[in-house]
């Protein structure tokens, strides 16, 4: 009966979960932005986890012994549903595009690798292979490679959250904590689990049910967006007496302080993160980072900066190229290239006369020059 109720309640959890994360994305989609994979993501891994203990419903209510004939596939199965929604946060977070796939890749090798391993070890043991011992050993392969690609995003994570650790120490310091605690408790409740002790995975699905409210109430109750308060006002009928040039003007100052918003949000990004060291940064990963979609980005950069994209980001290239030189006037101009998120040394040279008037040689010549004198 304990076991019955417990799903129950997490059934109906997740399933609600699932519910207002969907209307968080239709809210979204309604206001100009585009929902991100990793949110999509978030939704189905709610909705997964909900259908996984609905069916722990079902089948606890028609026959509680049938339970025990699948303990460890039902474990393995919910201890990786459960890591899922933490994966998906975290892989929000990861912007650049290129990191995502390498992991993407590591994953499904991974996946790949132990489920043959285990496969084929139980075989070389036992002499026997069948359906149930097969099954077995995918959610066992799956479980494992959910909670290794936990650590591996959390690796990433760190790498990448270094100037957060400086204007908002406690904050980071809670995630690191809360994120290595969670994925420890995972990989513990794996290993008892497979050993038939099922007690830690009772107490991790237990405590991630509030983790789980924690992360979701922040996705969702995040504040109102400035396209979204524009998009309240412009549904505000104007006044009768307004004239027709006036109520465009009006409309026209909206849709630019909606511009100016997100012009300000990818300065204050590009100066945090500095993704432009990325040879392939794009526009799609620029709009996920600063919640928005590429129209809204190629429109407030060439309105506020009066260049296209591809030039605004070179821009931010060169000037770090010129500050790494000036801190190692050796370097060569291979390593400007690198460094700075050219792909080649055309490009750098490029780029360099273009916002500089001068080739890059030139330039580092004129400094050494300055710094002899």
């Amino acid at each position: 009966m304990f076991y019955f109720i417990t799903s129950l309640i997490a059934a109906i959890f997740y399933f609600i979960a699932a519910s207002l994360l969907l209307v968080k994305i239709k809210i979204k989609a309604s206001s100009h932005y585009l929902p991100t994979g990793a949110l999509r993501c978030l939704f189905c891994s709610l909705a997964v986890l909900g259908i996984v203990y609905f069916m722990r419903v079902t089948v606890a209510y028609c026959n509680q012994e049938i339970l025990s004939f699948f303990v460890k596939k039902d474990y393995f199965l919910r201890i990786a549903a459960t890591c899922a929604p933490a994966l998906c946060i975290m892989t929000a977070s990861v912007t650049a595009g290129k990191v995502r796939e390498i992991l993407y890749r590591k994953s499904t090798f991974l996946f790949t690798l132990l489920t043959t391993a285990f496969c084929l070890g139980y075989w070389w043991i036992k002499r026997q292979f069948t359906i149930y011992t097969f099954l077995l050993h995918l959610l066992s392969a799956l479980c494992l490679t959910s909670i290794l690609t936990g650590f591996m995003l959390f690796y990433v994570l760190i790498k990448n959250l270094k100037f957060y650790n400086t204007i908002c120490k406690k904050e980071i310091m809670s995630f690191n904590t809360i994120i290595t605690l969670f994925f420890t408790m995972s990989l513990v409740s794996y290993l008892s689990a497979s050993f038939g002790v099922v007690w830690p995975s009772s107490i991790l699905f237990t405590s991630s049910i509030p983790l789980h409210i924690v992360f979701i109430m922040g996705i969702i109750t995040k504040e109102i967006t400035p396209e979204r308060k524009v998009r309240q006002l412009e549904e505000e009928p104007p006044e009768q007496k307004c004239e027709t040039w006036q109520v465009l003007k009006e409309a026209n100052e909206r849709i630019n302080k909606v511009y100016l918003q997100v012009f300000k949000r990818i300065v204050k990004y590009m100066e945090a993160e500095h993704p432009y060291r990325s040879p392939f940064f794009s526009r799609e990963e620029m709009a996920t980072a600063v919640g928005t979609n590429t129209t809204y980005v190629s429109h407030s950069i060439r309105q506020y900066a009066q260049v296209n994209f591809k030039q605004f980001i070179n821009a931010y290239r060169v000037m770090y190229a010129q500050e790494y030189f000036l801190q190692f006037p050796n370097a060569r101009l291979i390593e400007l290239c690198n460094v700075a998120g050219f792909r080649s040394l055309s490009a750098l040279n490029q780029a360099f006369r273009m916002n500089i008037g001068m080739p890059p040689g030139e330039w580092c010549k004129s400094q050494r020059n300055k710094k002899s004198a």
